[in-house]
């Protein structure tokens, strides 16, 4: 008996261990960021601790294990009893139940938007972040200690600040933090989400405000104004402030703490969407001037509006023409609306829909009626119909039989459905299905390339023969990646923007033109080309630039309201770049008309347009064919100057005797194709190129004709790669372990206002390369090594000597760094640091472990390739030349400095020359290229991707905003944090 308790109670002893152990390794899985995840086909909720397999916290039934206890606790949140908190909102108000309960679904949002008492916890758990964004303005130095700070006059922008220079948090704040210094809140209970969303918001930007107004002051010159006066500093960017500019509006931001992915919601969850109140037609709407009038009136009756209008009878009726009687086929509606719905009761009620469950909060007549009740009636009256997504992902069709049946298309957006079609008004022919054809034939084009299910397309129906205006074949692709400005182009890009020589102004030649005819804005370019087809028309493309996308989004959208004809509707598309709040782009689509492409461009375009067409003529390259400014920024100059230059700086240029030489080779025709060769019109090719070590000899030169020369440019392209540009190219292990790792920050002490106070080294950046003696090149097969620890301490000081130079970079890490940062260099904790930095730390380096060993040099990575930095220096010089042949072409002018144009002074010549080197580099040292995209609706299941932030628009919708990250594995990476470290190397 005394043996049994004794094993009894090792047995207790055992578990307690294992359930301390468990709880440890749970705390530490929560510490480093881990959280619970759904899965949904299981609907389990399950947390991943490492490589084994997960642990479960709540299984399928809705039971919550003794893990799942803990970690819900630790999150201050009640464990889920009725449905999993990780998931994302169906239709912005429904969650998905644990199988087996009374429910499949359970509203957690109520009307006006407040939680209801059942979703209290689900957003206790799934909490908001509020990010404020501050209105800044751009401050500059002055060109010397005398002269004033001042403001740039054409720079205006958002700028989010989260830690103080303490590293104290800011913002975002959760609701929770919110609610807690909120009068009006229990913190407790986190009631603060019971409080109105615009008090929510209002607390926030006051917040916001009141950090802002302790910030110190910079008193600056305002060269719009001509006022000098004190601004609040929000960022520091050396050599510049961004200052807080009270004009205009803090912008607040709202982000999930758990981000879920909506934008590819199930068919039923779409299918079982009340539909009732119109917001607003979507940005990048098909062919918006073919939509049904009707549609766009928000009479709370849109599903019953589209089913009275589209589902129409055939008469004949005798009519009198020429003093003759005859009969002639009129289409008028089959049913009043009170008819309709009386129907869609009965169908309510078949289908087993109940008042007060999923997925009405009322009834069909309050809430709306659901697309799946709308296909029912269709099939109950024999009527063609298909119901499709914003994003043309087709969800559900019925097929009528026989011939002449009514259809009903249409797409669900927010809680409305948009049908095309016109109004019947007695008229010989049925003009409601024309434009439902075109959008019928689009998506049937859509479903041959794969997009959708290939036997979609035969199931729909075409009642009608396709009118003029109708284009099966339209090009519907979007545009916006013709205008993305990368760093660096992806290695098998291809770039079809024409040159800016062909672009024409925003400005002058579409919005003065538009606004003289404003009922009909677009009437001009239809005009244009009457002879040309619309589905010909409408396949061509028109550029335009201007200096600001968002006045030109703002004016297109005045335009779109003053258009009284719903023939006349347009559709546009705002295009982002690393900002989704920043239009790069915007595409117009109208009808009859080119696709209208409009860019934003520097306001120095053409500086930087001469400057290529310089680039181009040094290198003896035709200007009008080569190097072609496409609208790039400054970044993009310069890195495009230095890789041309890179490219064919090397190469001789040809005497007009040794062309004619060359040309003669092959009797004046073209060495590949032998094609007659015309003046300008061939190029002088190495047969054995440059990069593979040719020479550049008359020998070793052929001609070619400009198509074949630019073919095998082409195809060397893509089998060589880059040529010698000085581009590393990483392979996965690489850019997983370094490239992505965190890089050095610039070192800046002072407020960087006092010139004494501020010790600053970006300025040394250029110098910092051109003196390295070898700059890396990094290839695909050149990978990360593991360094073993030194087996005898006393002889590391030899051993490091012999191993010194095997690497360009080492990844140190000898636990955390000193406080100080000036006594704490060249350590500043575990990270990868040049050779030369890593040579100082181990002779002089110091941690809070104590002196650094070789124990801490953990790995290692060198470089196959590399370039001597002094080569920089003649291609940099190249680059100062250019930019002061082009400048001298153009004149300064500001009205507020001077009544006249004047010639750009030697010294702004330099300035603009040292702003183009520091952009170019400081571009390179970019470890995250994003491309963000936005989507005004009310829900994230029509959202296109991922949803990461949000804010609430004036409509009712919501500004959906995503982000997609791009990574390449071609990069100038390695040279610019070559930079970064010697900046901290010389302050040390």
């Amino acid at each position: 008996m005394a043996q049994a308790t004794r094993t009894t109670a090792r047995r207790a002893r055992s578990a307690d261990q294992a359930d301390r152990l468990m709880e440890e390794k749970l705390t530490e899985a929560l510490k480093a960021g881990k959280a619970p995840k759904l899965d949904p086909r299981k609907m389990e909720v399950k947390m991943s601790l490492g490589p084994k397999k997960p642990i479960v916290l709540v299984k399928g039934d809705g039971t919550v294990t003794k893990e799942g206890k803990y970690v819900y606790q630790q999150m201050r949140v009640a464990a889920p009893t009725i449905y999993p908190y990780e998931q994302g909102l169906i239709n912005g108000k429904w969650v998905k139940n644990f199988p087996g309960a009374a429910s499949a679904k359970t509203l957690v949002v109520g009307r006006g938007g407040k939680p209801t008492a059942k979703g209290e916890n689900y957003f206790k758990y799934n909490r908001d972040e509020y990010h404020a964004e501050f209105p800044v303005r751009l401050a500059r130095p002055g060109k010397t200690q005398t002269e004033k700070w001042q403001l740039d006059k054409e720079t205006f922008e958002y700028k989010e600040r989260e830690m103080d220079e303490d590293r104290t948090p800011i913002l975002p704040l959760t609701v929770g933090k919110l609610g807690k210094s909120n009068r009006y809140s229990n913190p407790s209970h986190f009631s603060f989400h019971m409080v109105p969303e615009e008090r929510r918001e209002s607390h926030t930007r006051e917040a916001a405000k009141t950090w802002v107004e302790k910030r110190q002051k910079i008193k600056l010159y305002d060269p719009l104004s001509g006022e000098t006066k004190e601004w609040h500093a929000v960022v520091y960017d050396s050599p510049h402030w961004w200052v807080y500019d009270p004009e205009r509006p803090i912008r607040i931001n709202r982000k999930r703490e758990n981000i879920y992915d909506r934008s590819n919601p199930s068919t039923d969850d779409i299918l079982q969407r009340p539909l009732r109140q119109f917001f607003v037609v979507p940005d990048s709407c098909y062919r918006p001037w073919d939509l049904h009038p009707r549609c766009l009136v928000d009479d709370s009756q849109c599903a019953v509006s589209m089913l009275h209008t589209c589902f129409l009878t055939e008469k004949r009726v005798w009519v009198t023409d020429g003093g003759r009687r005859k009969q002639r086929r009129v289409f008028t509606e089959a049913m009043q609306e009170e008819e309709i719905k009386e129907e869609l009761d009965k169908i309510f009620n078949d289908m087993g829909y109940k008042e007060g469950e999923y997925p009405f909060e009322g009834t069909w007549r309050t809430d709306g009626v659901t697309s799946s009740m709308v296909i029912e009636f269709c099939k109950q009256y024999n009527i063609n119909c298909m119901c499709v997504t914003a994003t043309n992902r087709i969800i559900a069709n019925h097929k009528a039989t026989g011939e002449r049946k009514s259809n009903v298309i249409f797409f669900v957006r927010d809680d409305h459905c948009f049908w095309y079609g016109s109004e019947a008004k007695g008229t010989a022919a049925n003009k409601a299905p024309s434009a439902a054809n075109a959008f019928s034939q689009k998506l049937c084009s859509v479903s041959r390339e794969g997009e959708l299910d290939d036997n979609i397309g035969q199931s729909i129906s075409i009642s009608y023969t396709e009118s003029e205006d109708d284009n099966p074949d339209e090009d519907t692709t979007c545009d916006g990646n013709d205008f993305k400005q990368k760093e660096i182009r992806a290695f098998f890009a291809s770039d079809n923007t024409p040159p800016m020589t062909e672009w024409k102004c925003f400005h002058e030649d579409l919005l003065q033109k538009a606004k003289q005819t404003p009922t009909k804005p677009f009437e001009s370019f239809r005009q244009d080309a009457p002879s040309i087809k619309q589905k010909d028309k409408e396949k061509q493309k028109l550029y335009f630039y201007t200096n600001s996308c968002a006045f030109a989004e703002a004016e297109l959208r005045g335009l779109l309201k003053g258009v009284n004809e719903i023939s006349e509707q347009f559709s546009t598309k705002p295009c982002y770049g690393a900002s989704p709040d920043k239009v790069a782009a915007i595409i117009v689509r109208a009808k009859g008309c080119p696709t209208i492409c409009i860019k934003e461009v520097p306001i120095d375009w053409k500086i930087y347009q001469d400057m290529f067409s310089e680039c181009a003529k040094s290198l003896g390259l035709d200007p009008s064919k080569k190097i072609l400014y496409k609208g790039e920024g400054r970044a993009q100059v310069c890195e495009r100057m230095r890789v041309e230059i890179m490219k064919h700086y090397s190469r001789k240029q040809l005497t007009t005797s040794e062309r004619n030489q060359v040309k003669n080779k092959f009797g004046g025709n073209c060495a590949n194709c032998q094609a007659e060769l015309e003046d300008g019109q061939w190029e002088s090719d190495h047969i054995s190129p440059l990069w593979q070590g040719g020479e550049d000899t008359i020998k070793n030169q052929e001609p070619l004709c400009l198509p074949c020369h630019d073919a095998k440019s082409e195809h060397e392209r893509l089998y060589q790669g880059a040529r010698k540009t000085i581009e590393s190219t990483f392979n996965r292990n690489v850019l997983e372990c370094f490239f992505a790792a965190p890089k050095p920050q610039q070192l800046v002490f002072g407020n960087g206002n006092e010139c004494f106070l501020e010790i600053d080294q970006i300025r040394a950046r250029s110098d910092a390369l051109t003196y390295t003696d070898n700059l890396p090149i990094f290839d695909v097969l050149d990978d990360i090594v593991q360094r073993d620890p030194p087996e005898y301490q006393d002889q590391q000081n030899s051993l490091w000597k012999r191993i010194k130079d095997e690497s360009h970079f080492w990844f140190i890490d000898a636990g955390e760094p000193l406080d100080n940062p000036l006594a704490a260099l060249p350590y500043l904790g575990p990270k990868w640091y040049w050779v030369d930095n890593a040579d100082a730390i181990f002779k002089h380096g110091e941690s809070k472990s104590g002196k650094i060993t070789l124990e801490s040099f953990k790995y290692s990575l060198e470089a196959s390739d590399w370039m001597m930095g002094k080569r920089l220096d003649t291609y940099y010089n190249k680059i100062e030349t250019i930019v002061g042949t082009a400048m001298s072409k153009h004149q300064y002018y500001n009205p507020l400095e001077a009544p006249d144009p004047r010639a750009f002074t030697e010294d702004e010549i330099r300035d603009e020359y040292k702003g183009l080197i520091l952009a170019m580099q400081g571009s390179w040292t970019s470890q995250h290229t994003y491309s963000c995209s936005v989507c005004n609706a009310k829900y994230e299941e029509d959202a296109p991707a991922e949803v990461h932030m949000w804010r609430p628009n004036a409509d009712g919708t919501r500004r959906l905003m995503m982000r997609d990250q791009v990574l390449g594995n071609k990069t100038m990476f390695p040279i610019g944090r070559i930079a970064l470290d010697l900046e901290h190397l010389r302050m040390f």
